[in-house]
Order: C-alpha cells, then structure tokens, then sequence
C-alpha cells in the first residue's frame, strides 16, 4: 500500500513540474508571438525566439550578409571614414583575407570567386565611428536600436535582454547586438566561413 501510495506521490509531482514546464514555454511563446508581430515587415523575419537574456530572430533577408553595402574593391568601403587600415592575410594557402583595423575594432572581408563581391567572414565592432548601414553603432541607446528593428518601442518586452541575435535563414551570418546598461556595447558578426575568425 505504501508504495502504491509513493508511486502515485511521484507520478503527482512529476506531472506537476510537467504542466509548470508547459507553462513557462507557453509564457515565452506567447512573448516571441507578440514581439514577432511587432518587427518591421522588411526585416521579413520568419520567426522569433527569447531565451534567458538573448532574443533572436531569424531572417530572410541577404542584407545581413553585406551590413556594409556590396563592393568589389577593398579600399571601397567607407568604414569609418575611411580611416582604416588594412592588413592582408592568407587562408588555406591560397585565400586572401582583408582585415579592415580601426582602433579597437576589426572587419575582416573574403572576396567572392563568382560575383567579386567582398563578404564578411567575422567582425568584432566596439568604436562608435563604425557603422553599419541600417545605421546601428555602438553607443547607441538599446531604445533607439528597437526603433530600428520594431514598429513600437514596446521596451516591456525587451527588459531582460542583453543580447540582440539576427540569423540569416539565406547566408549563415549571424549579427549580435550586445548591451550594457541599455547601451550598445560591442556588435559582433560571424559566418560559417572555416577561417580564422580573429
């Protein structure tokens, strides 16, 4: 009797941590459902997930891949004012890599064999002279930023963030937008590109 008893207390409790469970996922569901709503329908982003301090969305949309236009030419690219410099470096015994230097912060681009286009292997952005053509920089308030990504500012839903995610669902880029106190701190881009990322 007493087990059948114990075995019932722990089928109670299990079922109990299962319906919290299903109700914490449908809680954060329910968050994702209602700021997907509220993204800007040329971002076309298909859909919207928040974890912990990092809300990701994943978008279709090829400008992610080019956060810094399409060029052909290295020297082309009017980062910073141009007041960058570069260094060349070698992948796999053959690739040229660029890595555009400024201050604390890098860019580095792998030209494209067929369209000749430069694309972003990895970035790491912590000056504010940096910026990215959707106009998002360092420094920024993480309000202003919202504005750039949302048609309401609803900042109710994004009090626990830290980390903004945007996920190409075409290229394999991947843009993270990391706060600090409600500032962006640092932007860091990577790719599925196997070179060195530093």
């Amino acid at each position: 009797m007493k087990n059948i008893l114990l075995l019932l207390l722990i089928i109670g409790i299990a079922s109990g941590k299962a319906s919290g469970q299903q109700f914490a996922n449908s809680y954060s569901n329910d968050i994702a459902d209602s700021i997907l709503k509220l993204v800007k329908k040329d971002l076309n982003v298909d859909s919207v997930f928040l974890k912990k301090d990092t809300l990701s969305l994943l978008v279709h949309n090829k400008s992610l891949f080019y956060p810094f236009g399409k060029q052909k030419k290295i020297t082309a690219f009017n980062i910073a004012n141009k007041e960058y410099t570069i260094k060349k470096e070698t992948a796999q015994g053959k690739i040229t890599l660029h890595r555009l230097i400024y201050k604390n912060s890098f860019v580095k681009f792998v030209q494209d064999e067929e369209n000749h286009l430069y694309q972003i292997v990895s970035a790491k952005i912590i000056d504010k002279e940096i910026v990215l053509n959707s106009g998002i920089h360092t420094g920024m308030p993480m309000q202003q930023i919202l504005s750039i990504l949302f048609y309401k500012n609803t900042i109710q839903h994004f009090k626990q963030v830290k980390v903004i995610e945007l996920i190409s669902a075409l290229d394999g880029i991947q843009h993270y937008y990391i706060f600090k106190n409600a500032y962006l701190n640092c932007i860091v881009l990577n790719t599925d590109y196997i070179y060195n990322k530093n």
